[in-house]
């Protein structure tokens, strides 16, 4: 007994020094994903393997306490610890309401509760207006963990992310080794029995119910972070599905089973993404393969092997020891960085990541996006001429009163805002001093068909570098009445979206990053872009004019979000031409002009040609049941906002 002790906690401080050093090695951001999973998949396996209750709604403790989290730090202004601790009070209330329900029933009556209850959550997340709806809450900030530890270093976030880990894992194995622990694996074993020697069976399962639910809540709040965002993802019923193949294929009522399971699947997800919508079919032969050759899990058939082993042959120790594999790959991902140099001009490669900056904007708190982009906004740019040219994305910098850029060198530089472009969502700033960069070239995006690798960068140099690939070319609409014809979705996702470059196979710059997104391509998260081809055309506008000199698009000032077929509005602009119309959050819009409307690319192609701004618009809208015509006259968008201060 104490030779198996010893092993374990050799294993253990094994595992440990390799966490720490991990992040030198894999990229941060994947580790972070996996390790949140992790604890959601033995969080999980506490309730289906030390319990025997498998639950089907899962995910809703994760997405519940994801939104929470984001909601008290970027809303409420709270630090993460308290949003953390709030994401996971909530979910473990919630996890109190679903057991309260659901233990009283056994087998797949449970779990088809669970589910039902989950998919409530999951209608709750589309409808609530706190919730942002089918885009999620975005550009969530970290902040600084106890006032002084700032989050937003990647490294920071990643030692941050492993410490939460190792405590709820720690929970977690405690609860499963203490008299507690004992008790419960006594009622999956034989609920009868147990309860005949005086055990109350239903509280116990309710208890344990609670604890998974607030563990799995904890891992999602500390996504929401990793990711600075919290979408429609995580509650949905294949997160739920997932986190049941992480179990079982890692293995069933084992403690690291479900770390296995996380990692490999995450893996799985970060690099077949380049297989598109494949993933899918490819996940599920790997998946099927597994339970077939491991059937009692990975980690399950390695320990019942080592265990049978050291019943034979006690001298069979050894071949206990962690195994030195799975960094094989490694050396793959730093070559991946460098597209279009290749290994030999690494210093090339590196030199051209140095043109990505960081781009920080101050808002007027009078601004009229203020109040939903925020006045403090952080994101990246991309140096793209001598005399000190940044392109970024224009949400950054749309209203500012003051910008600085920072290079990755830590030179930092007053900025002056040129231009934004409506239209393509690009915006031009110009740093006051030299910021001694090479210039990235603009390329175009037109060759970056699907399955072409790229790299995508945000501020930080070449260590904020992250391999990827396009998983698709398609037209993207945005409630904000925007529209792409050809945007471009890269997989898998990165972070620090906001103004990262995009660079072709040929070092140039493709395109300027957007969005996080959870569909960049089929059941595949990723990031949009902006193809860089959209700023050439009124490149030289903007430097001139701010803006571009061709007649403005008419503007309604309404977000609308697809909702079931349906154009449901979320938010009306104060002042704006919707609103000065009457039209309010709930409306419907069903026609314009008295024909219906499709989806909001229709309705954004059909207002748009109607000719400039300042035309009157009829949108024919449900409210409350009532149908009803209402006039809009449209305005011009530049005039609306308060851009005095800059240009």
């Amino acid at each position: 007994m104490a030779g198996s002790g010893s092993r374990e906690w050799a294993l253990a401080a094994t595992l440990i020094v390799m966490a720490l050093f991990a992040p030198f090695v894999l990229y941060p951001v994947f580790l972070m994903q996996a390790l949140c999973l992790a604890l959601f998949a033995c969080a999980f396996n506490l309730l289906i393997g030390y319990v025997g209750l498998l639950s089907f709604g899962h995910a809703a403790f994760l997405g519940s306490a994801s939104y929470i989290t984001a909601h008290t730090v970027k809303v409420w202004g709270f630090p993460p610890e308290v949003g953390i601790l709030a994401g996971t009070g909530v979910a473990a209330l919630l996890g109190t309401v679903f057991g309260w329900l659901a233990i009283r029933r056994h087998g797949i009556y449970l779990a088809m509760i669970t589910l039902a209850l989950a998919q409530m959550i999951y209608f709750v997340a589309l409808q609530a207006r706190f919730t942002g709806g089918e885009d999620g809450i975005q550009a969530v900030p970290r902040g600084h963990l106890l006032g002084f530890i700032d989050l937003s270093d990647t490294l920071t976030m990643y030692y941050f992310v492993l410490a939460v880990f190792l405590i709820g894992f720690a929970i977690i194995f405690r609860t499963i080794h203490s008299p507690f622990g004992e008790v419960i694996k006594a009622i999956r074993e034989n609920e009868r029995r147990a309860v005949s020697l005086g055990y109350d069976a239903d509280r116990y399962k309710l208890v344990a119910f609670i604890l998974s639910a607030a563990l799995s809540g904890l891992a999602g709040s500390m996504k929401s972070l990793v990711f600075q965002l919290a979408s429609l993802t995580d509650v949905q019923w294949t997160t739920s599905g997932e986190v049941v193949l992480m179990t079982l294929v890692g293995g069933l009522g084992t403690v690291l089973g479900p770390v296995v399971g996380a990692f490999l699947l995450t893996a799985m997800q970060h690099y077949l993404a380049q297989l598109g919508s494949w993933v899918t079919v490819v996940q599920g032969a790997i998946f099927v393969f597994c339970v077939l050759l491991f059937r009692r899990g990975i980690v399950g058939v390695i320990g019942g092997f080592f265990a049978d082993r050291r019943k034979v042959v006690g001298a069979a120790r050894q071949s206990a020891a962690p195994g030195k594999r799975n960094f094989a790959g490694t050396s793959l991902l730093a070559a991946a960085l460098l597209l279009g140099a290749g290994p030999a001009h690494a210093d090339e490669a590196a030199q051209r990541l140095q043109a990505v900056v960081r781009v920080h904007a101050e808002i007027p708190a009078e601004a009229r996006t203020a109040s939903f982009l925020g006045t403090k906004r952080d994101g990246s740019g991309v140096v793209i001429d001598g005399a000190g040219l940044v392109v970024t994305i224009g949400y950054l910098i749309t209203e500012a009163m003051a910008a600085e850029v920072t290079t990755s060198a830590g030179k930092v530089s007053r900025a002056d805002v040129v231009g934004f472009d409506i239209a393509s969502g690009l915006g031009l700033l110009r740093a006051t001093d030299s910021l001694a960069v090479t210039p990235l070239a603009l390329g175009t995006a037109k060759s970056l068909a699907e399955k072409t690798p790229v790299v995508v960068a945000g501020r930080g140099g070449p260590a904020a570098a992250q391999p990827a690939v396009v998983v698709s070319r398609r037209a993207f609409a945005g409630y904000w009445e925007y529209l792409l014809d050809d945007a471009i979705f890269t997989a898998p996702p990165y972070p620090e979206w906001s103004g990262a470059a995009l660079i072709a196979p040929d070092g140039k710059l493709a395109g300027v990053g957007s969005l996080i997104v959870s569909d960049a391509a089929a059941g595949i998260p990723g990031n949009m872009f902006v193809p860089i081809d959209q700023l050439l055309p009124v490149m030289g506008n903007l430097i001139a004019l701010g803006r571009p000199a061709s007649a403005a698009r008419p503007w309604l000032g309404v977000n609308l979000q697809d909702v079931d077929g349906t154009l449901v509005v979320q938010r009306v602009a104060p002042e704006g031409p919707a609103d000065v119309a009457g039209l309010r959050h709930g409306d419907r819009v069903t026609a314009i002009d008295g024909s219906p409307v499709q989806d909001l690319a229709d309705l954004y192609r059909r207002l748009w040609g109607h000719g400039e701004a300042g035309v009157t618009i009829k949108l024919s809208v449900t409210h409350q049941g009532e149908e009803r015509d209402i006039a809009v006259k449209t305005i011009d968008r530049y005039r609306y906002l308060r851009l005095n201060t800059t240009y």
